[in-house]
């Protein structure tokens, strides 16, 4: 069975909070009106990064994956019997599949 429900929308952005006052604040990705995810304890550098790099790889997934598929369309209209642009084409078609879960 296929699961048809949508992500909340982004832009996601980074807060720190925290949840209860007896608990330490830690990185939370959420939008304006909803709470996403917490990512762990605010104090440490590598929950930092991690919770940075979430929120930039969803915020801009929708535009590169577009870029991606414009892309793998303008190498297959120009790409003619050249092997770098058949090892781009495969490249952009492999990145689509994964990045579209499939």
């Amino acid at each position: 069975m296929s699961d048809k429900s949508k992500h909340t929308p982004t832009p996601w952005k980074i807060e720190i909070v925290a949840r209860r006052p007896d608990l330490k604040k830690v990185f939370s990705i959420a939008t304006e009106h909803f709470w996403i995810a917490d990512c762990g304890d605010a104090r440490l550098t590598a929950v930092k990064a991690n919770a940075e790099f979430i929120v930039k790889a969803c915020n801009s997934y929708e535009a590169l994956l577009e870029a991606a598929k414009s892309a793998k369309f303008f190498v297959d209209d120009h790409s003619s019997d050249n092997e770098q642009a058949m090892i781009l084409y495969s490249k952009l078609e492999d990145a689509i599949a994964q990045a579209e879960g499939k």
